[in-house]
């Protein structure tokens, strides 16, 4: 079972948003805004791009 929770720095913010069976269906209930790297392409979430390497645009 995975758990999807709206994040907050302080926890008494924090509030669980659903739960899912699967990894695969708990990514699908997050919004994702991702950015747009210098090529146009969608970027990840994180910034970080598959060779571990940080972009910045």
């Amino acid at each position: 079972m995975f758990f999807v929770t709206r994040w907050a720095l302080d926890p008494a913010d924090r509030v669980l948003m659903g739960t899912t069976p699967t990894l695969e269906r708990a990514d699908m209930m997050v919004r994702w805004d991702l950015p747009v790297k210098r090529d146009g392409r969608d970027g990840p979430p994180n910034g970080i791009d598959g060779d571990g390497v940080q972009r910045r645009r």
